[in-house]
């Protein structure tokens, strides 16, 4: 059983981006959004979290890939989404 999950909508996204954290015991979260290049484009730590879904502003991000990576306790999630301009 995984240790923490990570789920994503939309993807593509234009202007929101919607992470859903679910970790097995209450912990803390750091998660990150990183660009093509490997610069960190977002940070941000999360205290406590069992099952939680953030909103992320992401219309000020370049169009194309990022990964966002969730880390706890030694365990991380990746997952890849793409930024699209309408």
């Amino acid at each position: 059983c995984e240790q923490i999950v990570l789920d994503i909508y939309p993807n593509p996204c234009t202007y929101w981006l919607y992470p859903t954290i679910v970790t097995r015991v209450e912990s803390n979260v750091n998660l990150y959004i990183f660009d093509r290049n490997g610069n960190v484009a977002y940070y941000r730590y999360l205290s406590n979290v069992t099952n939680t879904t953030l909103t992320i502003p992401i219309n000020d991000f370049n169009r194309g890939l990022y990964i966002i990576m969730v880390e706890s306790n030694g365990y991380q999630q990746l997952s890849k989404f793409i930024k699209w301009d309408e």
